[in-house]
């Protein structure tokens, strides 16, 4: 089948991958712990100053990934997942 066929028209219904990257202390955190019902995977202890639902800093990419396992595997009621601060995230990885 060629590619003339399988051209789409309407929009799809996904959700938004949203990357925000600055310089720590500008407020990015805290912008993202206002989003619709967040839940922050923290990849340091530095969110602790934010009053919003978090998994413990982890400390290994495990913990990173487990988390990440259980927002997709289990019920719950966040839609915004937070991963903060990809500069912590990047040296577990």
């Amino acid at each position: 089948m060629n590619l003339l066929h399988q051209v789409e028209t309407a929009p799809r219904l996904q959700p938004r991958r949203v990357l925000l990257y600055g310089e720590r202390g500008v407020g990015l955190s805290t912008f993202a712990a206002q989003l619709a019902q967040p839940i922050v995977v923290a990849c340091d202890d530095s969110l602790a100053h934010l009053e919003c639902p978090r998994f413990p800093a982890a400390k290994r990419l495990g913990g990173v990934l487990r988390a990440l396992a259980e927002l997709h595997n289990e019920p719950h009621g966040y839609r915004t997942v937070v991963l903060d601060p990809l500069d912590s995230l990047e040296l577990l990885i």
